[in-house]
């Protein structure tokens, strides 16, 4: 009995991007400049997409229960 011992076909990976610790402090530092620009007091949490936290930081004054919202 002969046997087809052909290589499989190559498969194609997805790639996905990642934010990396320089990208993250950036959005960071954007996100807080906007919220001053607009007199807002506001909790900013930056998640992966598998809703991992990044960074977090939540402003003076701000009601601790607004992280739940926040990563929600």
């Amino acid at each position: 009995l002969a046997r087809n011992f052909s290589r499989p076909p190559r498969v194609a990976f997805a790639t996905r991007s990642v934010l990396s610790s320089e990208m993250v402090a950036a959005l960071m530092e954007a996100a807080k400049a906007a919220a001053r620009t607009e007199q807002a007091r506001v909790t900013i949490a930056i998640l992966d997409e598998g809703g991992h936290v990044l960074e977090l930081h939540r402003m003076e004054g701000v009601h601790a229960g607004t992280v739940e919202v926040a990563i929600a």
